[in-house]
């Protein structure tokens, strides 16, 4: 009897692994397929200056590629100022957050039948927007600021044409979001109204 129960947990840990590795497989191949699908969809956009490129396929600003990222804006931006959000666009660049969300995807892919890998992968895109907002209102008087969360309620948005892993400007966490820039304006002005009672 020991060993047929040897026996059976061996089949099922041999059945359950098939089923891990063709799951973990599928999401990695969906992934790849998605990227290589938009660039091809994108190859069309067309360049406005540097890697900063319009195209009428996408419906909010996002990084596009990891290794030669392209800004790539909707058409409807034209009319816009659009200094934020190329400041935006370009501090992900800079972080090579591009990078970090294929890598946290494959995590995610690796552990799928982990539901708190799914829940790190939604907390991780929001920090990496968090923290760009953070590094872009950094050392900007109240004012950019204030234009800044405008902009990031204009340019809100629940869908895009073409998806994969980049994240528009405009389509993480709005809310929470402006409600942070909004509580960091406040604390900004906290410490200047402290340091004005000190002198």
């Amino acid at each position: 009897p020991v060993v047929y129960k040897k026996d059976v947990f061996a089949d099922i840990f041999g059945i359950t692994s098939i089923v891990w590795a063709v799951v973990a497989a599928a999401i990695a191949i969906t992934l790849f397929t998605l990227y290589f699908t938009t660039v091809i969809e994108l190859k069309d956009a067309k360049r406005v200056k540097g890697n900063v490129f319009v195209s009428e396929k996408v419906t909010t600003a996002a990084v596009y590629g990891i290794f030669r990222p392209r800004i790539i804006l909707p058409a409807n931006y034209a009319a816009r100022d659009i200094d934020a959000v190329l400041e935006h666009e370009r501090t992900h660049i800079k972080s090579g957050d591009n990078l970090w969300r294929v890598l946290a995807f494959l995590c995610a892919a690796v552990h799928w039948f982990n539901p708190l890998a799914w829940l790190f992968l939604k907390k991780f895109t929001e920090d990496i927007e968090f923290a760009c907002d953070e590094k872009v209102i950094s050392g900007r008087d109240s004012l950019w600021r204030a234009n800044y969360c405008q902009t990031l309620l204009e340019c809100s948005t629940n869908r895009r044409k073409v998806m994969f892993v980049p994240l528009g400007f405009g389509e993480v966490g709005v809310k929470e979001r402006v409600k942070k820039v909004m509580g960091y304006l406040s604390m900004i002005q906290r410490i200047i109204n402290t340091y004005k009672v000190w002198i």
